[in-house]
């Protein structure tokens, strides 16, 4: 669970206790996710202790519950994070209008996608070779970008309605 009070904390299911010692953010969290080994849970504040608006991701280190990296820090709120499929890659994507795709080892952003609109959706691809974004304003734009070169690999398809919910199909 992740809490306004700054923390996180991981549940035995079979015992309803507490798994492992909380662990603490700088501000209240938003997201919460185990990599995919399960070693690490990664975290998202889009506040510091202060109630000032700075995104902080945070990856914990279960077996030492010390992040092993720096703090990844998005400018503005972050509005979507994912993991690339093969737990090596991170995305964030805010209402600054910025994807940006970090190496979850060394917490060191390695792509930049800057659209024009606020971002709403961003997600990779099942086969993590594409991420997928929807912008906010109207019309909602959705498209998709290389997630290694950052570059448009579809045109924008224009939406009409409001998009409530964007998926793949894994063909």
């Amino acid at each position: 669970t992740c809490c306004e009070d700054g923390r996180v904390r991981i549940w035995d299911f079979h015992t309803g206790q507490l798994a492992h010692a909380p662990l603490n953010h700088d501000g209240p969290v938003n997201w919460a996710e185990f990599s995919q080994d399960g070693r690490r849970v990664f975290t998202l504040s889009n506040y510091n202790a202060f109630r000032q608006r700075r995104a902080t991701i945070r990856a914990w280190d279960l077996a030492t519950s010390v992040p092993p990296s720096r703090a990844f820090r998005h400018q503005g709120q972050v509005v979507a994070a994912d993991f690339h499929p093969d737990g090596s890659r991170l995305l964030t994507a805010g209402f600054d209008g910025r994807v940006l795709v970090w190496n979850t080892i060394s917490g060191k952003p390695e792509l930049t996608i800057k659209l024009e609109d606020h971002i709403e959706m961003a997600f990779f691809s099942t086969d993590g070779n594409a991420i997928v974004t929807k912008t906010s304003n109207n019309p909602e734009i959705v498209r998709l970008w290389d997630s290694t070169s950052g570059e448009p690999v579809s045109p924008a398809m224009v939406m009409r309605d409001d998009v409530n919910q964007l998926d793949l199909s894994p063909d």
